[in-house]
């Protein structure tokens, strides 16, 4: 599990969609979030990395990283400001190049349906978010349905208000 800590912005999209491809779970935290709750959704989905967006998001995550057993990476996207030990993203994609192709396709092959695609952190009234785990097929039938249901069609642009922690915001840019 990787956790996301980002603004709507492409490096969101391209982070998502690596991780998946890497064979491993996205899960996203809202970048409003302080940095407890950060450390809730990190702590509770077992993430071993977060990929943060800037020294701000990364400062969250390194005021309870004390507290986060599993962490064992921080990424930054915009690698500018105080961002202690994190790694600058373009460090990664050079560290990723080097990889041998056949492991990763090996890795993206072994995703089945049944197998956790995000875990959607959801606002509630009672306690701590709780974690939804949403499965590939479960996404992929509600992409589907939006498809044949032309709820976004080729040629449309839009605009997420929403973060792409939201579950709707992922399926509309997914879509």
């Amino acid at each position: 599990r990787v956790a996301l800590l980002c603004e709507t912005r492409p490096e969101w999209t391209y982070c998502d969609l690596a991780i998946t491809l890497a064979g491993a779970v996205v899960v996203p935290i809202y970048p409003t979030s302080s940095p407890e709750e950060c450390e809730w959704v990190v702590g509770n989905s077992g993430a071993c990395a977060v990929i943060c967006e800037d020294a701000d998001q990364v400062a969250k995550i390194v005021t309870v990283r004390e507290r986060l057993p599993d962490l064992r990476h921080i990424i930054v996207i915009d690698p500018s400001g105080d961002v202690a030990d994190a790694i600058p993203l373009d460090t990664l994609r050079e560290r990723g190049r080097g990889g041998d192709p056949a492991a990763l396709q090996a890795r993206t092959d072994a995703v089945g349906p049944d197998d956790p695609f995000t875990f959607i952190y959801t606002s509630g009234t009672t306690g701590p978010p709780k974690g939804c785990v949403l499965t590939h097929g479960n996404y992929r039938d509600v992409v589907s349905m939006c498809e044949s249901n032309a709820v976004v069609l080729e040629g449309d642009v839009a605009y997420l208000f929403l973060p792409l922690a939201h579950s709707f915001a992922l399926l509309i840019q997914l879509a």
